[in-house]
């Protein structure tokens, strides 16, 4: 019997790609398959891929240019591009569908999954797509009028798309990310146990104003405050090293990273997060059951905001939106949360796992049905 030919899109960023790897491990175990990825070649996903045993393909869909005054002389220039640029890498993406003969596409949002599963419709194909956010992307919103089947990654998104088609199965965490006893993990970066870690992050690709709002934080501390707290920080791309001399010059160790692979130690060592309100991130933290303070991303159709209030009710994570206030509460958080060690552990006890018993297993399942079908 032929090996099942499988397709699974994912590009952007680690919310898209990390629970696309991990199903890709569960259908591997599952079944007798050959997988290959599609994503877009960004520096941040080459890295996430460089050491995968699948098949990788780089096609880059470039996003529809925005009309802006200032720009508006090179504007029809731009349409040009992106219109030529679109028409290449969609030929390219349906030719290699043919090419491979496919059994079933899966998707995991953005607008490299946009072609292959309008393709994959046309063409006869299964498609799949999976939600990770409480409300759906543009992307996803498109899809879910053409996929076959729809997994969600929140319960409440079941809603946001037909009812016949969509299924709750929960964001699936990448397989390396097991909890590690504490002092393993303090010890792995060096740090001294008789402090408080903080773990400060924007998702895999930073986030500049968190990278800001911390130093000013600290900066706002008094000196017996800070020597309360160590820092592990993953900053993005955003300059490791002149964050770590801002560090210095406060008086605070810390360890900053511009990415960093092996997360399930910066969890199991950390004591609070600092973060944002991805929905794999969210999910990440109540596996390691880590209390937080999270400011959701402002833009991208507030998805963050509706991952953040779907938690709201749980009490393991303080939600603040950003804006010119946000820096002064968040001083005074952490501040309180240093000095109340009562309050951490009962946000730590709040941060009950409400995932599915294993979304890869589920998501896979799903798959697996579809492609008996």
């Amino acid at each position: 019997m032929n090996k099942i030919k499988i397709l699974i899109c994912a590009a952007g960023s680690g919310g898209h790609i990390y629970p696309a790897l991990s199903l890709a491990e569960e259908l591997s175990r599952q079944l007798d398959c050959r997988l290959r990825f599609l994503t877009s070649g960004k520096k941040l996903e080459t890295k996430l891929f460089e050491n995968v045993p699948y098949l990788v393909e780089y096609v880059s869909i470039l996003r529809i240019p925005r009309l802006k005054i200032r720009n508006a002389v090179i504007l029809p220039f731009q349409i040009l591009f992106f219109l030529l640029k679109f028409t290449s890498g969609s030929l390219i993406i349906i030719f290699n569908l043919l090419r491979h003969k496919d059994d079933m596409v899966i998707a995991f949002g953005g607008l490299n999954s946009v072609v292959p599963v309008l393709a994959a419709k046309i063409l006869g194909i299964p498609t799949l797509i999976h939600e990770q956010n409480a409300i759906p992307g543009r992307a996803n919103r498109l899809l879910g009028r053409f996929a076959d089947r729809i997994a969600v990654g929140f319960p409440a998104t079941v809603q946001c798309f037909d009812s016949r088609k969509a299924v709750f199965t929960g964001n699936p965490l990448r397989s390396s990310l097991k909890r590690i006893d504490w002092q393993t993990a303090v010890n792995r970066f060096g740090l001294n146990p008789d402090k408080l870690t903080l773990l400060v992050f924007g998702g895999s690709q930073g986030a500049r104003f968190l990278n800001e709002a911390i130093i000013k934080v600290f900066s706002g501390l008094n000196v017996k405050e800070r020597s309360l707290w160590q820092v592990i920080h993953i900053c993005g791309e955003a300059g490791p090293s002149e964050i770590h001399a801002l560090y210095n010059s406060l008086g605070v160790d810390s360890r900053v990273y511009a990415f960093l692979q092996e997360m399930e130690f910066a969890y199991s060592a950390s004591d609070l997060a600092v973060c944002r309100a991805g929905a794999m991130t969210l999910a990440e933290l109540e596996f390691f059951k880590l209390p937080a303070i999270v400011v959701p991303y402002p833009l991208a159709g507030s998805h963050q905001e509706k991952n953040a209030a779907c938690f709201a009710g749980q009490g393991g994570i303080v939600t603040l939106r950003q804006s010119a206030g946000t820096v002064g509460r968040l001083t005074d958080l952490v501040r309180e949360l240093g000095e109340d060690e009562e309050r951490r552990e009962r946000m730590k006890s709040a941060l009950r796992n409400n995932m599915s018993v294993n979304p890869a297993v589920n998501l896979a399942r799903l798959a697996r049905e579809m492609i008996r079908q």
